[in-house]
């Protein structure tokens, strides 16, 4: 386990290096959402057996163009925030919709966690950035995930934001 947390510490650094030399190079295509959430929750359901995982994604949803490793890389790490911040016992949904009339998809990963205090809002897709609260000590990360999570969303072409409200979840 601890060399597979150091391996992904590393993995994170160097993507890191990668996006800010851009040298990340993207193979866009035609990507189905719904096994691709699928394939997520299933793995990670294997990591937190306590938490329920729910897709809410049609299996006639349409695809959307992006790079099928990096939006999976891009989903894992919402929906394992959304687990690791939550209590025992929670649900972690990830459901997708269509915005009428701009020809966007919206993938949305809500959870009922600890929530994460307005004024951490503006500082939460940058690099190393952490929420210190009382609950999140223990929890093992490195500020980096939500970072890349900004930084390949925007390579392929969308947007990231997060809505939440303290001890109700995000």
């Amino acid at each position: 386990a601890e060399s597979g947390r150091l391996t992904n510490i590393v993995e994170d650094l160097l993507n890191v290096s990668r996006i800010e030399m851009g040298r990340l190079s993207l193979k866009l295509g035609e990507v189905p959402v719904e096994p691709l959430v699928a394939g997520v929750i299933q793995q990670l359901g294997t990591a937190y057996p306590s938490h329920s995982f729910h897709s809410d994604i049609s299996s006639e949803f349409p695809p959307v163009r992006a790079d099928t490793e990096k939006l999976t890389q891009v989903l894992y790490n919402l929906v394992d925030n959304a687990a690791k911040y939550s209590p025992q016992g929670s649900q972690v949904t990830v459901s997708a919709g269509l915005r009428e009339g701009q020809g966007e998809a919206v993938i949305a990963v809500a959870d009922q966690g600890l929530g994460i205090p307005k004024d951490e809002m503006p500082r939460l897709f940058t690099r190393f950035h952490r929420i210190h609260r009382p609950e999140t000590q223990g929890i093992r990360g490195t500020g980096l995930g939500l970072y890349i999570v900004k930084s390949l969303v925007e390579m392929m072409g969308g947007h990231v934001w997060a809505k939440s409200k303290v001890d109700q979840g995000s």
